[in-house]
């Protein structure tokens, strides 16, 4: 990506980028702008990362309580086939 740059700032103004400061001042810049960009896109990453963790906690919670829902139903149906038993 930096090399790619350069070559398009070569291109336009090419007496500029032959100072050799002017090149490496260029590559530092880009260089801290790309980054810049993957540390803000890691912290995006890391926070969608929380909140599929979040989801996936709520989900696993909703599962869990739909199995003790169907265990108790269960345990109603055999009381009540029991009972019937009984009488």
């Amino acid at each position: 990506m930096i090399d790619k740059t350069i070559k398009k700032i070569q291109e336009k103004t090419p007496e500029l980028i032959e100072l050799e400061e002017v090149k490496d001042r260029i590559t530092g810049i880009l260089f801290w702008k790309n980054a810049r960009f993957k540390y803000l896109k890691a912290n995006v990453q890391e926070k969608f990362y929380k909140e599929w963790v979040i989801l996936a906690e709520k989900s696993v919670k909703i599962g869990n309580r739909r199995l003790e829902m169907i265990e108790a139903s269960r345990k109603l149906t055999r009381d009540e086939a029991n009972y019937e038993e009984i009488e």
